[in-house]
């Protein structure tokens, strides 16, 4: 299915849907992070070939994150997610 531009933006205005940017969000650090990570690394460095590594967890981490605009709706501010730190 095919919709031009400006029937596309009559249907998000019909929805009450706008463009907007998302506020950054807030960081709850983890305590012990660090620790937690270099005992998963020596682990991972131990195995060997007949060793299996499985990671049940995995987060793209920007510390410097681009806040793009998305699409929302009208009153709801959505919010961004924040960097991890280590």
């Amino acid at each position: 299915m095919r919709l031009s531009p400006s029937h596309a933006r009559n249907l998000l205005l019909a929805n009450s849907v706008r463009r907007g940017r998302p506020r950054a969000g807030l960081r709850i650090p983890v305590r012990g992070r660090r620790k937690i990570l270099r005992r998963i690394d020596r682990l991972v460095r131990r195995a060997d070939s007949e060793d299996e590594v499985f990671y049940s967890d995995e987060a793209d981490i920007d510390l410097n994150p681009r806040i793009g605009t998305t699409y929302m709706r009208r009153g709801k501010q959505l919010a961004s997610s924040p960097p991890e730190r280590t």
